[in-house]
């Protein structure tokens, strides 16, 4: 007889890997004033477009659910995946209009500069980490088969980064010329925490009186969210002047995490 169809409480033990589908994409539009250190007076530009999507990943998972009866559980599941961020990012953009006292004869005169700069490759790393608590109802099938329905509250940690947004600030030399500084930043994202919900079904395919394969789908929902986020020179580019993380910090736009995620995964449990 199937173990987990046996007129008895016991407990269930699996491990197994799948394929994990983030729902995280979006655009974010790096837009801010660059620093102009030496005229205060002066107007600056900057912006520069993201395009970023979290890429499939594979995904451990552990779980255990207790079998109150032959058809209730209570179950726990954790999820653990690394994922990869990749994109397409714009030229950077900027424009400065200052006031300029060039020799020789060092009259005030407005300047305007544009400048358009090649970017670095969009990318960046996303950690999901969900621990899920759950009901579960197991409907016995025919030739050693069970269907499991399970759904629940789950809590999502995350971390991550995406790169590289530039930022520019600029300054006048001894001979009003116009010199500027680039950086590569990385924006670094702070831990996560979110409560969510998760619903998913399992097959088992019993092995014996102690074992069985699954195989299941799970979806993790999960509202979206605006996270914290640090800007980071990277040192890609050498540095003239030195980024000032107190003073050389763009605003962020707007920029939303959705934590869900869709879920396959196959595996192996054993039963108490």
């Amino acid at each position: 007889m199937f173990v987990p169809l046996a007129a008895q409480s016991h407990l269930e033990i699996e491990v197994g890997m799948g394929r994990l589908w983030p729902s995280w994409q979006g655009t974010y539009v790096h837009r801010y004033a660059p620093r102009f250190l030496n005229d205060p007076s002066a107007q600056t530009t900057g912006r520069q477009t993201l395009a970023f999507k979290a890429q499939p990943a594979t995904v451990m998972v552990f779980g255990a659910a207790f079998f109150f009866t032959p058809r209730f559980a209570l179950q726990l599941l954790y999820d653990s995946c690394n994922t990869e961020i990749t994109g397409t990012t714009s030229t950077h953009d900027t424009t400065a209009t200052y006031t300029s006292m060039a020799p020789p004869d060092y009259e005030p005169r407005t300047e305007t500069a544009a400048f358009s700069d090649d970017p670095f490759a969009t990318g960046g790393q996303w950690t999901d980490r969900i621990i899920s608590l759950n009901g579960l109802v197991r409907i016995a099938l025919p030739a050693g088969f069970a269907l499991d329905l399970s759904a629940g509250g789950s809590w999502f940690h995350a971390d991550g980064d995406l790169g590289y947004p530039e930022y520019t600030k600029f300054w006048l030399d001894g001979q009003a010329a116009l010199l500027s500084q680039t950086y590569a930043l990385q924006m670094v994202f702070a831990p996560v925490d979110k409560l969510g919900w998760n619903a998913g079904a399992a097959i088992n395919w019993s092995l014996g009186i102690n074992a069985a394969l699954w195989i299941e789908a799970r979806y993790f929902g999960c509202a979206k969210i605006a996270p914290r986020v640090t800007f980071l020179n990277t040192g890609e580019i050498t540095s003239i002047v030195a980024f000032d993380p107190a003073a050389d910090v763009p605003p962020l736009g707007d920029l939303s995490l959705d934590l869900s995620c869709l879920r396959f995964g196959l595996g192996f449990k054993v039963f108490f």
